[in-house]
Formats: structure tokens, C-alpha cells, sequence
């Protein structure tokens, strides 16, 4: 099907006129006709890079209004996996390839929250040129809308989210010969096995990537300085609030939870050493590092159960080059995902 864009593509590219039209006056007017039209070009480089922010430039993502698109394809994932089986897959297939089908299902959200990131300190603009009577002047966004990003954008990084439920991981065993490492997997650290904890650690790690971009931290800590929106501070307050700060689960969501805790304390130390980071981003970033281990060293006192944790968590912040982490997983490729090699 031939879409509006490439409609008014052709038409501005190679629409013949009249010799008594003023070709120039014509091409304008079509120009402002796309823009009525909601045809805003931005280039494919503003959009793919994970610092974008642009408010409307992004890649396989759905609906106009992004976070009204997350939680749409959230609650679709959900149901998804409530509803996921043996028939996800034909008869006589190995129950091992249910693998390849559950990994597009549980990342399946991965675009449309890259999408909502960039509305966190995101701007409004277009390619203005001088005399252009239908330009938009730079644009900080409303701290409604990204206030609304950030939440969407969080709930995300839930262990709700993220754990996968008892009745899968029952489903999957081990692949058999000819289907070692064929199609888009999860990286592994149990071997063979199925492992849970690694598939929400690399989703988990591709959503902090996001939020911690430097870049957007740079440009969240000016907008604020500028406007009355969120800034770094706020935003890392919100983050330790919605993985530090909360009490951990039983069972295997706790295990995620701590997972996550790490990850965003990994998150935390590389943006107060990052030397793309303003001064002003590494001295917020440092103060809530203070914050954490003060936060962590009451914990080791009133939640013996996880005293382990908080104990590694505080010697990370006193001797971040001293002590050593695991090799990060990978999130399966991205776009196109769901390809099958066979």
C-alpha cells in the first residue's frame, strides 16, 4: 500500500507546474500542506540514535502518542505470556524452540520504550530555514509528558515485568543436536538451561542503556535550568525509588529485583565517571551514590536477608574498580527481530 508520505514525497520531488506558476511559492505551500498533514520529516539519524529526542522520531514503534503505545503493547505482552504453551509451537517440534518464540514475546515492548525514552528531556523541533513561515522554534516538552515517559518507562524495569513466570520455565529443556545456538536466543550463564535471571538482566541492561545516556542527562539538567520540567536529579530519584528503594519479593522476582538493583548501580557508577557527562550531571550523580550507600548500609541492619547484596552494593560504591562484575549478556538482535534462520 502506497502511504501519505510517499504520496507527498513524489509530489514535492517531481510535480510538474504550469509555467505561470511560481515553482518556488508552489513547493512552499506543499510543504506547509505536509505539515498540517502531521508530515514532519526528521532524519533517520535523529531517530536511531539512542540519545534522540525528538518526540515523534523513532523506529518500529506504534501510535502517535508513545507512551499510550507502550502500554498498549505491555498489556499485549502480558496477555501473551499468560496465555504462552506447548502451541506455540507445531507438533513435533522440539519443545526447546519454544525458546525462539519467546524471545520477540518478552522483548516485544524493546522499540516502543525506546520510543518513550526520548520523550524524557526530549524537544520539539524541525529543519527551520530562514523565511520559513511554518517553522518550529526548539521546543522543550511539557514536564507532563515527560513526567508520564518516565513512569511508563519505569514500570518497565519492574520485577513484574521482567520475571517470567514458573509455568514457562517448566516448558523449555535443554536444545538438542542440530539446534545449538540457531535462531535469536537468550544468552546463558546455567549452561545449557534455561535461564531467567540472564533473559531479564540483558532486557534489563538495554532499558537502563536508555535512561542513563548520558547525552539525555546532559540535556535534562540545561531543560531544567531552562524550563519547569524534570532534570537528572529527578529522574534519578524516581529510578532508586523504583528499583533501590522498594522492598524486594520472594521467589525468583526477588532474585530479579537484586538483579536489577546491581544493574542500575552499574548504571549509576559509569555516568559519575562518564567524562561525556556535564559537571553538573556527575555531581547529581555522585550525591545519589552517597544517598544509596547510606540507604544500603541502614538495610544491612534491617533486612538481614539480603545483607549479601547491600554489602556488595556498598563495596561497588567505596571501590568501583575494585571489584569485579559479571560479563554482561546481550539482548537478543534487534530490528528486525523475530526473523528465523531456518
Amino acid at each position: 500500500e502506497i502511504g501519505e508520505w510517499d504520496k507527498h514525497a513524489i509530489t514535492y520531488g517531481y510535480q510538474d507546474f504550469d509555467k505561470t506558476v511560481d515553482e518556488s511559492k508552489a513547493l512552499q505551500n506543499l510543504l506547509i500542506e505536509n505539515s498540517k498533514n502531521g508530515l514532519q520529516f526528521i532524519a533517520d539519524a535523529d531517530a536511531r540514535s539512542a540519545s534522540g529526542f525528538h518526540p515523534n522520531a523513532h523506529l518500529w514503534d506504534n501510535q502517535a502518542d508513545a507512551v499510550a503505545g507502550l502500554n498498549q503493547v505491555i498489556e499485549v505482552r502480558k496477555k501473551a505470556i499468560s496465555q504462552f504453551g506447548e502451541q506455540a509451537v507445531p507438533n513435533g517440534t522440539p519443545l526447546s524452540k519454544l525458546e525462539d518464540v519467546l524471545v520477540p514475546l518478552y522483548n516485544y515492548h524493546r522499540y516502543q520504550y525506546e520510543a518513550v525514552t526520548k520523550v524524557i528531556g526530549g524537544i520539539n523541533y524541525t529543519y527551520s530555514v530562514r523565511g520559513d513561515a511554518n517553522q518550529i522554534k526548539p521546543t522543550i516538552l511539557s514536564n507532563e509528558m515527560q513526567q508520564k515517559a518516565l513512569k511508563a518507562a519505569l514500570k518497565c524495569l519492574s520485577a513484574e515485568t521482567l520475571t517470567l513466570p514458573e509455568n514457562i520455565l517448566k516448558l523449555i529443556p535443554p536444545r538438542p543436536p542440530l539446534y545449538y545456538g540457531v535462531g535469536e536466543l537468550f544468552e546463558k550463564r546455567m549452561g545449557m538451561s534455561f535461564d531467567a535471571l540472564s533473559a531479564a538482566e540483558a532486557l534489563a541492561d538495554f532499558e537502563l542503556g536508555f535512561l542513563f545516556n548520558v547525552e539525555r542527562a546532559n540535556r535534562l539538567v540545561q531543560n531544567k535550568a531552562r524550563a519547569s520540567v524534570i532534570g537528572w536529579d529527578d529522574v534519578l530519584d524516581q529510578i532508586l525509588e523504583n528499583t533501590w528503594y522498594i522492598k524486594i519479593p520472594n521467589g525468583l522476582a526477588g532474585s530479579v529485583q537484586q538483579q536489577t538493583q546491581q544493574q542500575t548501580l552499574h548504571w549509576l557508577l559509569g555516568v559519575s565517571q562518564s567524562t561525556d557527562a556535564n559537571y553538573e550531571v556527575r555531581s547529581i550523580t555522585q550525591q545519589r551514590l552517597k544517598q544509596l550507600k547510606a540507604k544500603l548500609e541502614t538495610l544491612t541492619k534491617s533486612d538481614p536477608l539480603h545483607t549479601a547484596h547491600y554489602q556488595y552494593a556498598i563495596e561497588r560504591i567505596k571501590s568501583p574498580d575494585k571489584v569485579s562484575l559479571p560479563k554482561p549478556v546481550n539482548i537478543a538482535p534487534g530490528a528486525p527481530i523475530g526473523c528465523d534462520l531456518d
